[in-house]
């Protein structure tokens, strides 16, 4: 085939695209169009490419703008111009607004950091999240009633203790004791500490039977696991108090070891001489033969129960005294003060008060005498005893009735008299009054002659003691005189030490006495306590302080006392030399809450109570305490006493008590350890909690001496009065307006009418005066937090509880508030009101208080006229 037949079959292999080629596009005419050169190489081809595509945007372009009219195209630009001015403005701002927002979220993240970071997850602030916000009814604006916002959910669980050594931790009355928490509260409120004023919240009242709970199963622990340290001043009062529980071993040895130890005190006993005649009055006189040879199953016990023939009745008084701390027709005491020398104040006995009536000596007497008697085995019914009984029980009559008359004719001054030892002998040296003394106070060089100062209230009655003696040895032989002697000074050992004997005594003087039974662990809780409160007090501090705890107290009580001297300068109601003179009461105020040397160092501890033996045997025990107590005594009336021996007891106020108490007279605030715990301070806890809880305690305490409490201070010896009339007329203006608010807001909680609310009008008074004080408390610790929080703005105080969404200021209010919540009914309020303690339902208290703080609405943002922002406020506080 030629090539010429080629191209004629494949008219496609004719277009040679390669060769010079003729091409008209959009027409049939394709003359006048130029050869286009096809490119050959790569790069040829790129640049062929690109110029197709240009060549047919340019064409495109063209089209569209021939299609476009001209009046349209300015408009497109007009719109363009005004779109672009538009962004130009809105821009920024929307840009603005991008950046605030990534701002924001980033803030947010950084506290969401923070907050995760600062949140306390310890057991402390768990506890202490779960109880505040358990206790809140959220229903409720904190603007309308702030005590039922805080506290309208408020109820006691019962939470069974998980350590028992552990005080309580959570917020809640916790621990499921055997003993009544009103037992425990009644017995610290009163007796030695009645010289102090004290305070108390609802939600802390439960924390001193905690306590005692704590030391009682420590002083367990350490009886059954303080092997091989049997000197350690700790173990020996662990091991007391083990002997006074065991009522096994009580009951088994009776009464044979104080008997034991009282017959040759007494250098016999008459009811009990198997050899008594017809001269001492024992009229049957073979009976004694039926009675057992060894009485109490001690042979040489029963010949110490006879009688001697030269019996005297002031030597065995001397020995009941010193020996078993047991007076007969007087006793005394030391009074020790730190601005003043140990006192001796002599009073009369208690047989003297009168408190052996006829019902008493019928029948408590009686069966106490009966039980003894089986102690002894003597048979049951026995003529002789039974005889006995009868001529004993008629001389504790006798004596009983010449003392009621001495006592009843006597006319006691009204406070404690200096006298001389020698006034007492006006009507005869009958009583031996310094051998008696000289015998008790031995390890002293003391000299009591007549001229030794004495005080007492009891002078007349005191100083016809030798009549009574006399008129005795007057109208009765010697031998029925030493009897009757004898009988009288034997019942008072029976009465003093009857509790500590078995059983069956120890229910004789519940039944007379009208006392409950208690559990005997918190019977013998309080004689040890009265014994050894030093040693418990080492034993709590062993086990529950924490030195970060009286570090923070510290700092504490520092804002707190110069948030009170700039609360002094802002006073309106107080002139300048009244304000002159509080100031230097503040000055001289001191804040006691450090742990006593002796109860942080055991070596101290130790050497203190060395000379207290101790074993199984309780009464053998005591008898020790007795001694212990009476060395004590002689030191304290020397002033020779040991430091290590100074202890938290002698001012009334014990280590493991929970009330904060103030000394008006000595300016001495006491701030015991055993309250540093929750529900109102923790060393980890937020400022917040610390200051609304324990700080504003505080606050009231000191805002009270400084308050109308204080308008009289010691000074020079004498109770002087330091507001002058002008302060005192100013202030009873502002309290007038504190009463009425208080009137109305109890009338109006408890439904009262006008005629019921006049005859509470003296109660009201009362009242007031403690709103004002705690008022005063609150404002303190309020000012002293925010100069804590100026100060230290570490994280520590400022960190976060969890689940509890309250800034610190609202949280400090919040916590003070939940330290009244309580589950009394309304019938129990009242009682408390005008019975128990001046103080108003706990509602109407903390909402008056509240509703007085400007900065409180301020912090909850409440509206001006609503309950807690009224428009009228009174300022009588501080």
């Amino acid at each position: 085939m030629t090539s010429t037949e080629s191209k004629t079959v494949s008219p496609t292999n004719s277009l040679n695209l390669g060769q010079n080629f003729k091409y008209q596009v959009f027409s049939d005419n394709t003359e006048g169009i130029s050869i286009v050169n096809t490119p050959q190489t790569t790069t040829d081809k790129k640049h062929y490419l690109w110029e197709r595509v240009n060549n047919m945007k340019t064409s495109l372009v063209d089209s569209v703008q021939r299609k476009i009219p001209v009046h349209h195209s300015n408009q497109l630009n007009d719109m363009f111009k005004r779109f672009q001015f538009f962004f130009s403005i809105i821009g920024p701002i929307l840009l603005f607004i991008m950046v605030i927002l990534v701002l924001v979220y980033w803030k947010r993240e950084q506290n969401e950091l923070w907050k995760n970071r600062n949140q306390c997850y310890t057991k402390e602030c768990l506890i202490s999240s779960s109880s505040i916000v358990s206790h809140m009814n959220k229903t409720i604006s904190p603007c309308e009633n702030f005590f039922q916002y805080a506290c309208g959910s408020y109820y006691p669980p019962f939470h069974p203790d998980q350590n028992a050594e552990q005080p309580a931790v959570q917020a809640h009355r916790v621990v499921a004791s055997a003993f009544g928490k009103d037992t425990i509260q009644d017995y610290f409120k009163s007796g030695r500490s009645r010289r102090l004023l004290r305070f108390d919240r609802p939600m802390i009242e439960h924390l001193t039977e905690i306590n005692v709970h704590a030391i009682i199963n420590s002083l367990r622990n350490i009886y059954e696991n303080s092997y091989g340290q049997y000197n350690s001043a700790k173990y020996k009062v662990a091991q007391f108090y083990d002997s006074c529980t065991s009522t096994s071993l009580r009951n088994w040895l009776g009464a044979h070891p104080l008997m034991k130890k009282v017959a040759p005190l007494l250098n016999g006993i008459w009811l009990l001489d198997r050899n008594a005649s017809n001269e001492t009055g024992a009229n049957i006189v073979n009976q004694t033969s039926a009675w057992p040879k060894r009485l109490f199953w001690d042979s040489y016990l029963t010949q110490q129960f006879y009688m001697a023939k030269n019996w005297s009745w002031m030597d065995s008084i001397k020995h009941l005294q010193v020996q078993l701390n047991v007076p007969t027709f007087a006793d005394f005491h030391i009074y020790t003060s730190p601005i003043k020398k140990p006192r001796l104040y002599i009073f009369p006995d208690s047989g003297a008060m009168g408190y052996l009536s006829d019902y008493k000596i019928r029948t408590y007497v009686t069966g106490v005498l009966e039980v003894l008697a089986r102690d002894a085995g003597i048979p049951y019914g026995n003529e002789e005893y039974k005889e006995r009984i009868r001529i004993f029980t008629e001389d504790l009559k006798l004596v009983s009735t010449e003392l009621k008359k001495v006592y009843r004719s006597t006319n006691p001054s009204k406070w404690s008299q200096k006298s001389k030892l020698g006034d007492l002998n006006i009507n005869g040296n009958a009583f031996d009054w310094s051998g008696l003394l000289g015998a008790y106070f031995d390890e002293t060089y003391v000299v009591f002659d007549s001229d030794y100062p004495i005080y007492t209230r009891y002078l007349d009655y005191l100083q016809k003691i030798p009549i009574i003696i006399g008129t005795l040895e007057r109208n009765f032989t010697k031998s029925v005189a030493d009897r009757i002697m004898n009988n009288y000074m034997f019942w008072n050992v029976l009465d003093m030490y009857i509790w500590h004997l078995s059983y069956e005594y120890y229910m004789l003087h519940l039944s007379y006495n009208y006392y409950t039974e208690h559990v005997m662990d918190l019977e013998c809780f309080f004689v040890t306590h009265e014994l050894f409160d030093t040693v418990l007090g080492a034993i709590y501090t062993e086990k529950h302080m924490h030195n970060e705890t009286e570090n923070e107290v510290e700092q504490m009580t520092k804002y707190l006392r110069t948030s009170l001297k700039n609360h002094l300068k802002q006073i309106q109601w107080m002139d300048d030399k009244t304000r002159k003179d509080v100031n230097e009461r503040i000055n001289k105020m001191k804040i006691l809450f450090k742990v006593p040397e002796i109860m942080r160092n055991d070596k101290k501890l130790n050497y203190a109570y060395r000379t207290l033996k101790t074993s199984y045997n309780y009464l053998n025990n005591l008898f020790s305490a007795v001694q212990y107590i009476r060395g004590v005594y002689n030191r304290l009336l020397s002033g020779v006493t040991e430091t290590s021996e100074e202890n938290w007891s002698s001012r009334d106020v014990m280590v493991y008590d929970s009330h904060v108490a103030l000394h008006l007279l000595l300016d001495e605030v006491f701030i015991p350890p055993g309250m540093l715990q929750l529900p109102i301070f923790h060393h980890n806890l937020p400022a917040a909690f610390n200051f609304g809880g324990l700080g504003s305690l505080i606050g009231t305490a000191i805002g009270i001496l400084v308050g109308e409490y204080g308008s009289f201070m010691l000074k020079e010896g004498e109770i002087q009065s330091i507001w002058t009339s002008e302060t005192v007329n100013k202030y009873q203006e502002e309290k007038k307006c504190v009463q009425d608010q208080i009137y109305d807001a109890s009338k109006n909680y408890f439904n009262f009418s006008d005629i019921v609310m006049s005859s509470m009008s003296d109660d009201i008074k009362k009242i007031t005066r403690s709103v004002i004080n705690e008022a005063s408390g609150l404002d303190i610790a309020r000012s002293a937090f925010e100069d804590w929080i100026n100060d230290s703005p570490g994280e520590k105080y400022l960190r976060n509880l969890p689940g509890v969404t309250f800034n610190s200021k609202q949280l400090f209010y919040l916590i003070y508030a939940q330290t009244f919540c309580h589950d009394m009914d309304l019938w129990d309020e009242y009682y408390q009101m005008i019975i128990r303690t001046p103080q108003p339902p706990y509602e109407v208290l903390v909402n008056h208080i509240m509703n007085e703080l400007p900065d409180f609405s301020d912090t909850f943002n409440c509206p001006v006229g609503t309950p807690m922002n009224p428009k009228k406020r009174c300022r009588a506080a501080l």
